[in-house]
């Protein structure tokens, strides 16, 4: 091996500490998703099995250390892309699958997360780190919807971005909101009410390619 290769390479000391911020991230990811944003840095400490100091090495302050966990979350989240229907795959199942799928990510990688983002959205004792990293996953939330909602779009034959109550319909179902209702659904659950939302959604796709409602 080279010397120039040899240079590239992070030196221990390098590689201990990107380990130990690792563990620090998945440690409030994990327990974020487990028991929403009200930790401390004690608590972090513990599940990741460091001193409180070294947390503090790697994050100034309580703030910016929920808002890269958050951040963390969210490529977790975004990391499970989805796929467009494949070739002779119903309009219906396809839905349903991104259906499940979406309300499992929602119930087990964001988790209680989801749920103090907006709880705690006016509470002023929230880190301002906390309250930007809010504001961008509104808009992250959005294109998600966008992205699967021009899917579907596509596949009923519709041209360029759906009408935008088609998205907001698709972000309701998909929503952590519509999770809520979709754990509590009894024997229905999960599949049985994946389907009637695949109905549903695939009944406004329709609708607004045949333009039977007219765009607000």
């Amino acid at each position: 091996m080279s010397r120039k290769a040899d240079s590239n390479r992070p030196s221990l000391n390098e590689e201990a500490r990107a380990t130990a911020r690792g563990r620090i991230l998945r440690a409030t990811a994990d327990l974020m998703a487990a028991e929403g944003t009200m930790l401390t840095i004690d608590d972090v400490a513990e599940a990741a099995g460091v001193g409180r100091r070294t947390v503090f090495r790697y994050f100034g302050t309580l703030g910016q250390l929920l808002a890269a966990g958050l951040e963390n979350i969210w490529m977790r989240y975004a990391s499970m892309a989805p796929q467009p229907p494949a070739v002779g795959q119903s309009l219906e199942d396809w839905l349903a699958g991104i259906v499940l799928e979406h309300h499992d990510r929602n119930a087990t990688v964001l988790g209680e997360v989801f749920w103090d983002i907006w709880r705690r959205s006016e509470d002023s004792a929230v880190p301002m780190e906390m309250r930007a990293w809010q504001r961008r996953f509104a808009k992250r939330r959005h294109q998600h919807a966008l992205e699967v909602s021009t899917m579907g779009w596509h596949a009923v034959g519709g041209v360029d971005e759906p009408p935008d109550w088609v998205t907001q319909a698709f972000a309701l179902h998909l929503s952590a909101f519509a999770t809520n209702g979709y754990a509590a659904g009894g024997s229905q659950m999960p599949q049985g009410t994946a389907r009637v939302s695949a109905r549903v959604l695939e009944a406004v796709l329709h609708d607004a390619v045949e333009g039977k409602r007219s765009v607000k």
